[in-house]
């Protein structure tokens, strides 16, 4: 079988999210597996912050390549309109999520339809010209909504590292309170907040990666009722963390492959009665935290198995599904 030349994996300048830390690991996995594979920035700014945040992973850099038909070149699936510029190479979308391919950010529909179609001038290419190429997904989610609108993918996932799961091998003491992400579904977070006089929430935000972890090791409780565009990784972070996760359904969260919890920790909408739903759901962990927190026993198991998971199924993929087209 015969390999690509080179592998491009590209990854915004300034982006320092979880979605440029998975195209890091994947640029390590392929490294590893001898495969000719290199990170290119693009886009406006500076890729130091970039490459100092996630120095920790052992990749190639390359600064320009030429466009042939012998690459393959990976996009992020916010930046698909970049296919354009790369006629020869062959090309591959990750999904990363499918919420930010269609700029939805919030809650309000007329602005999303707004992003949606604006999108498509600048950053984003209609479905049908991607039907074509190849697909990876890293989470079910995506992978479901791909294959409904006639697009197959392989998934290949992404992992917590290496070294917060050692961080986290103790045992923690846990205090009564509430963690959030103030991004994720704050006007959901806010009724709650406003509902719940007596519990104490404690906002994730302004905070190094040390010392988000540090919070979630203290906290019995992290909830999120974001959009959930892909397999998050807060939410694996508090678990591994040994907190209770309390979501919504939107999606990743909708399925028990990406987010295998307790139907009784989701919850469809944010209403009076779900209200005092999850104000009792609170009060019980709080008291009954050590037989709670067992419940997620099953989650922190998948996530633990995902690094293992993630090499297997880019050797896969990349040595043996994707291949050179004559």
């Amino acid at each position: 079988m015969d390999y690509f030349k080179k592998i491009i994996l590209f990854i915004p300048n300034t982006n320092l999210s979880g979605g440029p830390e998975l195209f890091y690991q994947l640029g390590e996995s392929l490294k590893n597996l001898e495969l000719n594979a290199f990170v290119f920035f693009f886009g406006d700014g500076d890729s130091k912050k970039s490459r100092k945040r996630f120095s920790k992973y052992n990749v190639n850099f390359i600064e320009k390549f030429i466009d042939d038909e012998k690459n393959l070149l990976v996009f992020p699936d916010s930046f698909t309109k970049l296919i354009e510029s790369y006629p020869k190479s062959q090309k591959c979308i990750f999904w990363c999520s499918i919420d930010n391919y269609y700029r939805y950010k919030g809650f309000n529909k007329l602005e999303n339809i707004i992003k949606k179609f604006g999108s498509l001038l600048k950053k984003r290419a209609p479905l049908y010209k991607l039907k074509k190429l190849h697909h990876i997904s890293q989470s079910n989610y995506a992978t479901e909504y791909l294959i409904k609108k006639g697009i197959n993918s392989y998934f290949l996932g992404d992992y917590i590292a290496d070294e917060f799961c050692l961080k986290n091998s103790k045992r923690l003491i846990k205090e009564d309170f509430v963690l959030y992400n103030p991004k994720k579904g704050f006007k959901f977070i806010r009724k709650l907040i406003n509902f719940c006089s007596n519990i104490k929430f404690v906002p994730i935000e302004k905070m190094t990666p040390d010392e988000v972890n540090i919070i979630l090791s203290k906290a019995k409780i992290y909830i999120d009722f974001g959009r959930h565009p892909g397999k998050d990784r807060i939410p694996r972070e508090a678990a591994l963390n040994q907190c209770c996760i309390i979501t919504n359904t939107m999606g990743s969260a909708g399925n028990d492959i990406d987010m295998p919890i307790p139907l009784e920790y989701k919850f469809r909408k944010i209403d009076n009665n779900s209200l005092i739903k999850i104000q009792s759901l609170i009060q019980r962990i709080f008291l009954n935290y050590e037989y709670e927190t067992l419940k997620f026993d099953r989650y922190r198991d998948s996530i633990n198995k995902e690094k293992a998971e993630f090499n297997k199924n880019c050797e896969e993929i990349f040595c043996q599904k994707f291949c050179l087209k004559d």
